[in-house]
């Protein structure tokens, strides 16, 4: 699923129990309601005389050389032990995360620290969600309704077949709990219509703390805002 390099110094280790929840567990996972997808992942930990905050500094300076972007950390502990964890994905691959956890025993000074590789399984995704190969014109609303919407049409091969693959290789969402800020409503973000020469009008929207629709199909997910990024980009939007 990845190949990571090692903390120099680092010395593997296999009996570690962090005291407060199982260690090789993917850090903020979401709540699932009846229908959530499987994952497979792979572990190995070390012990090092560095401090924590020097390994994950190391791994966030490696990680970023080779491709990855940084995707969140959090901090935790039980009293007891102490813990820092980064989370890392790959553009090309974004239903990978790399994770490197951090423990500090508050006995000691010596850390253990874990290298997490996760891959979420798709869910099954009905062959009929996906685009035809004929498209030849793709018409983009972004923010409609607001002073801010921008609206331009695609007729260019290119674009044309870059849109369709994002739209295909998106995945079906999860059923996470879903909630957004307080007295914020869901609202469309951007809106897409694909004309099929043999399906006429095919509209894909993309609509906050929901997901991706694609007709009456299941919700699609959209890992890292990577497909809405490629919106933006195609359209010059700037988002900092």
């Amino acid at each position: 699923m990845a190949t990571l390099p090692v903390y120099p110094s680092a010395t593997p280790t296999t009996d570690f129990n962090p005291g407060f929840g199982p260690p090789s567990f993917p850090s903020e996972q979401p709540i699932y309601v009846s229908r959530s997808p499987g994952y497979q992942s792979a572990s190995a930990q070390y012990t090092s005389p560095a401090t924590a905050e020097d390994i994950l500094n190391w791994y966030s300076a490696e990680l970023g050389a080779l491709g990855y972007n940084h995707n969140g950390e959090d901090e935790g502990g039980n009293g007891t032990i102490t813990t820092r964890s980064i989370a890392f994905f790959l553009p090309s691959q974004p239903l990978v995360s790399v994770q490197v956890h951090g423990y500090t025993p508050g006995s000691s000074t010596t850390p253990v620290f874990e290298l997490l590789v996760t891959y979420t399984v798709p869910l099954p995704k009905p062959s009929a969600e996906n685009l035809p190969g004929d498209v030849e014109s793709v018409k983009i609303d972004y923010v409609p309704g607001t002073a801010n919407e921008v609206v331009k049409t695609f007729k260019d091969t290119q674009s044309i077949q870059s849109l369709v693959n994002l739209v295909n290789s998106l995945p079906v969402a999860p059923d996470y709990v879903r909630t957004g800020p307080i007295g914020v409503s869901p609202q469309t973000l951007f809106s897409l219509i694909f004309h099929s020469i043999s399906q006429g009008n095919i509209m894909i929207t993309d609509v906050t703390y929901e997901g991706i629709h694609f007709g009456d199909y299941p919700l699609l997910d959209d890992p890292h805002n990577l497909f809405q990024k490629a919106v933006e980009q195609m359209l010059g939007i700037q988002i900092n």
